[in-house]
């Protein structure tokens, strides 16, 4: 998540970055998001919550990385 929101700007400016993005994410990528950079979750602990393959949750959060970063040199 660094490396999208790397540059210049202070910790303030880049949460007001995410603010603005992670509601255009569809929710099951601002779900994985959330869950592995703001609550702190492993990828097997989010896929055991999930029910679902640790490779499940890794491509999810590959796609929900680059649609961020998408969204982030559009629109912030």
């Amino acid at each position: 998540l660094e490396s999208i929101l790397c540059g210049k700007e202070d910790e303030a400016q880049m949460l007001e970055k995410l603010k603005t993005a992670l509601p255009l994410l569809k929710p099951s990528h601002r779900d994985v998001i959330k869950a592995i950079y703001f609550d702190g979750l492993s990828q097997t602990e989010y896929a055991a919550i999930k029910g679902v393959n640790q490779s499940t949750v890794q491509r999810t959060l590959k796609a929900a990385e680059k649609n961020l970063k998408k969204f982030l040199e559009k629109y912030a």
